[in-house]
């Protein structure tokens, strides 16, 4: 008991675990593609982005990723559920360990990707080469920065839902309405958001000019082409939402076709 007591939050140990693991997997392959990599387009062939550049562009691609990751990681566990329920045929399901650990944390997650995400909204603003062009925000800039907010509102919202004096006090169905419907409009939010973040630099005549596309799959010096950050965030984002539309086709089948 004395040992019990005497643990430090011991509910946060796993996602701030899994938070180091995700960011420094984030650090090391945004520095490699931005700090690293030559790019033919590039006069001379160099790097598309400085050193000096990490503390903001690199540490903002990094952030953005690093909360869409985290979100994800939010609604995958419960989508993994429902497929062991399904391939079993039945509700109540044994979990194995690792999914009930994943389970049980995905507060702690969805709270870590809150506390991520005001420094890349911050960020983006300031990246000139996507929001501006001659003095003036792009069509681009306007409604991915937009879509940020609105993404940044609505994780606010499921952040406040959370704490157990707001969820206490809502009904089954408004509890449902929060972190179920709210929760999946946030993630195809913050889909649609990277989305046009990847658009907006493969439409952009200023990054475009150098082939310095930022978020797209420019040919390397050595002749090979490596996804961006944002690609692989797109596509993290992308397979919850794309498992969650699946799975709701199969509910809907009839019951001979689910066993």
């Amino acid at each position: 008991m004395e040992k019990i007591q005497g643990r430090l939050f011991p509910e946060w140990v796993v996602p701030l675990l899994i938070l180091s693991v995700l960011f420094t997997f984030w650090t090391i392959y945004a520095a490699i593609w931005y700090l690293h990599l030559d790019f033919p387009g590039m006069d001379p062939v160099a790097p598309l982005l400085k050193g000096s550049q990490f503390p903001l562009k690199v540490m903002n691609v990094i952030t953005s990723c690093l909360s869409a990751t985290l979100l994800s990681a939010v609604f995958m566990p419960g989508l993994l559920a429902t497929i062991l329920q399904l391939i079993r045929g039945q509700v109540a399901v044994t979990l194995p360990l690792w999914l009930r650990a994943w389970i049980n944390c995905r507060k702690q997650l969805g709270l870590l990707c809150l506390i991520v995400s005001p420094e890349y909204y911050y960020n983006l603003y300031v990246l000139d080469d996507v929001t501006f062009q001659w003095g003036m925000m792009t069509a681009y800039g306007e409604a991915l920065l937009l879509l940020g907010i609105v993404a940044f509102i609505l994780l606010t919202v499921l952040a406040a839902s959370s704490n157990p004096s707001v969820g206490d006090s809502l009904s089954y169905m408004e509890w449902r309405a929060v972190f179920s419907w709210l929760g999946w409009l946030t993630m195809s939010t913050v889909f649609v958001h990277n989305l046009l973040y990847v658009l907006s630099f493969n439409n952009c005549p200023v990054c475009n000019k150098d082939k310095k596309i930022g978020a797209g799959w420019p040919e390397t010096s050595t002749g090979t082409r490596i996804p961006a950050p944002s690609w692989i965030t797109i596509g993290i984002v992308g397979l919850p939402i794309l498992m969650k539309i699946l799975l709701t086709i199969i509910k809907m089948l009839p019951r001979k076709f689910k066993n």
